[in-house]
């Protein structure tokens, strides 16, 4: 039974009070996420026998456990197989869990891999500190890898007795603890076929082991403690959930509570709420600031596009949205919808005082910059394609304007990256700005809207910034080719793109046809948001459009339109109640489907 209680205003005296009278039950109907990381011996190669799918069974409908095992990985980034490099890394961190069970090792003491052991120790330190980013603490447990009852493989177990000490030292250190299927399977090689992996009835026994150890948790750790929702505004309410290890003594700032329980609040300020789990051994300490937003507020005020050609006849659209309980919105002293948009078509740069009343007075200024045709970078408009990518590093960042944020291509082969202005341009310069793994070799090529080249060059390059200004030509998309680099083994890194030129005149036909011309999806802005977004789309004619957001799990979380729209540009105000995290937003239309990722940060 979950234990729901209501706190109008924060005091010790109400808490207290609450805590005696309602009884304590499980916080929430969602299961505890446990990610088992690992290399084949996780992985199993034999499904439901797996030990991840067993101990799920044993664990019951409150845990969700998962298998992000890779066969053969090593924990080694100088390993001959990382598991750093594996897709089913990122995988396992979008999965945020709230329990890590890491059985990485035995593929490190090959001896071409045992050759780095200098390493293994800041390896794993940095593999444990990327679970714990981002304001994440799971609870994560580090397995002493089993032994090898045979040489195979090029594993010996007199190699594997060297790691033990490497991560027994390690969980000393980390506020983490173990699992010890070394001590555990000693005597039990009869459960190991190979020498080295276990069957079907090795991995029941150590799905049994990793069960226990996840049940018996020392006291001191939290599991979870979050509010779905931490932005509210007058009339919402929100709640508190957390989950410490069995025989934690657990306060809410300052007040006991019960281990695992939850809080129903209504706030009329903004409260910040810490959870302290404690034990004879451990301690963690939780933070969750839940935000109210008083009536008079502005959400947000966003401007699209933000840079207008000076002589041409453009329009910017202004959009807003205010607080419930608002009094009064206004632009420039003029009366206004308190959330709507407005089109504007300024002569020279203009900045908008979006002004409103209620509560608290708030103003946003919402700038429309009217620019040179050559000075203004086309790429900020653009949408891009690449060859590949590394999780958390996509395409889309060369032209997201922040210089400290990267693409990062796989280390394979010619790599490339096209670029969408959206419409033809006398292109006359581009800017490429590195990361840490430039192009020595590269090629540019500006194409117009038929498919042809219209300007190619090769270029070798600086490792910095590349300015490349003697080319010129007209072109409607920019491509570059990356061909040679330095570091064989890594990806390309690149920071910006940013392309230059000026305006072609285009007929009043053919500027509508590049109106209604794409079925597109642009990137939400702003990305990542805390409380709402705003989702532009193109429809090529009258069509049934589905719009969804979805979770790192493949889960719908919102239905945001299904419906029949006209042809031409569409946008969504979306302010989800959702956990922060990860989400996907889809677009399905005439047959064809558009993807984007989002972050939710509350």
């Amino acid at each position: 039974m979950t234990t729901r209680k209501t706190l109008n205003r924060w005091s010790c005296c109400s808490l207290v009070m609450m805590c005696l009278l309602a009884p304590s039950g499980r916080a929430q109907d969602t299961p505890v996420r446990v990610a088992c990381v690992g290399n084949s011996i996780t992985w199993g190669g034999l499904g439901d026998l797996s030990y991840p799918a067993q101990m799920g069974k044993l664990l019951g409908s409150g845990y969700a456990v998962r298998n992000f095992g890779v066969s053969g990985r090593t924990l080694l980034r100088k390993g001959d197989y990382p598991y750093w490099n594996e897709e089913t890394f990122y995988d396992a961190l979008d999965f945020l869990p709230h329990i890590v069970i890491i059985e990485l090792g035995t593929n490190d003491t090959k001896p071409w891999n045992w050759t780095y052991h200098d390493q293994f120790f800041a390896d794993y330190t940095d593999l444990i500190r990327e679970f714990r980013s981002g304001g994440r603490n799971p609870q994560i447990y580090l397995c002493l890898p089993p032994p090898a009852f045979q040489t195979n493989f090029g594993i010996t177990d007199s190699v594997i007795r060297k790691v033990i000490p490497l991560i027994d030292s390690l969980r000393r250190e980390s506020h983490t603890l173990f699992i010890d299927l070394y001590s555990y399977f000693q005597g039990k090689g009869t459960y190991f076929p190979d020498g080295i992996h276990p069957n079907a009835a090795g991995y029941g026994l150590m799905a049994a082991l990793v069960r226990d150890s996840i049940l018996a948790s020392p006291a001191g750790f939290t599991r979870y403690f979050y509010a779905p929702s931490t932005l509210v505004e007058r009339g919402e309410s929100t709640t508190l959930y957390w989950e410490a290890s069995p025989g934690s003594n657990v306060t809410l700032n300052g007040v006991p509570v019960a281990t695992s329980d939850s809080l129903h609040l209504n706030p009329t300020s903004t409260v910040a709420y810490e959870l302290i789990s404690s034990g004879p051994r451990f301690v963690d300490t939780g933070r969750v600031v839940v935000r109210y937003l008083p009536p008079g507020k502005i959400r947000f005020g966003v401007v699209n596009p933000p840079i207008l050609d000076l002589g041409w006849p453009d329009t910017s659209t202004l959009s807003w949205e205010t607080a419930k309980g608002t009094l009064t919105a206004s632009v420039q002293g003029t009366p206004v919808a308190l959330s709507g948009s407005m089109t504007v078509s300024p002569a020279t740069s203009t900045v908008y005082a979006l002004t409103t009343t209620g509560d608290v007075p708030d103003t946003c200024l919402m700038t429309v910059d009217v620019l040179e045709p050559d000075s203004i970078n086309r790429s900020r408009n653009a949408s891009m394609a690449v060859s590949s990518f590394e999780r958390h590093n996509p395409g889309a960042l060369v032209v997201d304007g922040n210089r400290d944020s990267f693409w990062k291509s796989k280390s394979t082969g010619t790599q490339w990256i096209t670029l969408d202005l959206k419409r033809s341009y006398d292109l006359r310069r581009v800017v490429l700005r590195w990361g840490s793994v430039f192009a020595t070799r590269f090629n540019v090529q500006f194409i117009d809207e038929t498919g042809n080249i219209t300007a190619q060059r090769t270029y070798t390059g600086s490792g910095v910034v590349d300015d490349i200004r003697d080319l010129s030509g007209p072109g409607r998309y920019v491509k570059i080719l990356l061909m040679s680099k330095l570091v064989p083994e890594s990806g390309y890194v690149l920071g910006e793109i940013e392309a230059y030129g000026g305006r072609q005149a285009v007929t009043a036909v053919s500027a509508q046809r590049n109106a209604v011309a794409d079925f597109h999806l642009e990137q939400n802005y702003p990305n990542p948001f805390n409380a709402s977004t705003v989702i532009s789309y193109t429809l090529p004619s009258e069509t049934r459009v589905v719009l969804v957001a979805y979770n790192i799990l493949g889960e719908v979380v919102d239905t945001l339109r299904d419906e029949v729209q006209p042809a031409g540009s569409h946008r969504v105000t979306w302010t989800p109640a959702l956990a922060s995290g990860v989400y996907f937003i889809r677009l399905q239309a005439q047959g064809a489907t558009a993807r984007t990722k989002t972050i939710l940060l509350k």
